[in-house]
């Protein structure tokens, strides 16, 4: 996908609510916007329990092939690559991974990672593999967000 006006990390909102499921963020009016450079539950101090997060903006694949996305999540969480649900991991449960390949072109793909929390425990990680990566963290570098004028006063 061809995108002007890249910056690192992805917009995330996050929102306050229960839920057993993860909301339709539609739906929704976000109690806090930022950019946030990974998929981490440490960018969101202010919220232990009874709440939700959706982050969004491109992934930089750095080579043609297949890929493995995984998100430990408790409680649920899902992740799209455009259109495509990639992991579903949806649902009230105790830390768990799930996961799904795509096959993927070199360069930016649309990305989303939702996730909710009711209570107790909470965990997010997210995770990638190829044929030539060993699983890891995804890493930083390859997560960007499309800048607006109505930036969060990062530098442009």
């Amino acid at each position: 996908v061809a995108v002007e006006n890249v910056q690192p990390g992805l917009q995330a909102e996050v929102y306050a609510g229960l839920w057993d499921k993860l909301p339709d963020f539609q739906t929704l009016e976000s109690v806090e916007r930022k950019v946030i450079p990974q998929v981490k539950l440490d960018e969101f101090p202010m919220f232990q329990d009874k709440f939700a997060m959706r982050a969004t903006g491109f992934v930089k694949i750095p080579a043609d092939g297949l890929y493995g996305f995984y998100l430990r999540s408790d409680d649920g969480s899902q992740l799209f690559i455009g259109d495509r649900q990639i992991v579903d991991n949806d649902g009230l449960h105790a830390a768990k991974d799930a996961g799904g390949l795509i096959r993927l072109k070199a360069g930016l793909h649309p990305f989303t990672v939702e996730f909710f929390e009711a209570g107790g425990s909470q965990d997010l990680r997210l995770m990638v593999e190829s044929t030539d990566l060993p699983i890891q963290e995804m890493p930083a570098d390859w997560l960007f967000h499309q800048s607006s004028s109505e930036s969060t006063g990062e530098p442009k």
